[in-house]
């Protein structure tokens, strides 16, 4: 089955969320409530919602859309600080895995 996201000329499908009745559309990972399913309003507004994605390069729905990622830039990774335990494990596994010098016992 081809991906709508591979194939240009494809679009996202408006289908029925059973739970609360309405129409809905996933568009770059965001769920699009369109009203009541069947509606011509429901129709009429998942054209609009498509229309503007398409519009916008298939990235976003809307001006918010964009605004709110170019004001919420993705974070680099944290790190965790190393604690006085981690330090003194590091330490004691150099010692352990440190190569046995000539003449000594072969215990560190």
């Amino acid at each position: 089955m081809p991906n709508y996201r591979l194939d240009p000329d494809r679009l996202p499908k408006l289908t029925h969320h059973k739970a609360s009745g309405n129409g809905v559309v996933r568009l770059g990972g965001r769920d699009h409530y369109c009203g009541r399913f069947g509606t011509p309003e429901c129709q009429a507004k998942y054209l609009r919602v498509v229309s503007e994605w398409i519009a916008n390069g298939r990235k976003g729905t809307t001006p918010q859309d964009a605004l709110w990622r170019a004001s919420h830039p993705p974070r680099p990774p944290q790190r965790a600080a190393p604690t006085a335990q981690t330090s003194s494990i590091g330490i004691r596994l150099q010692n352990e895995c440190a190569p046995a010098t000539p003449g000594s016992s072969g215990t560190p």
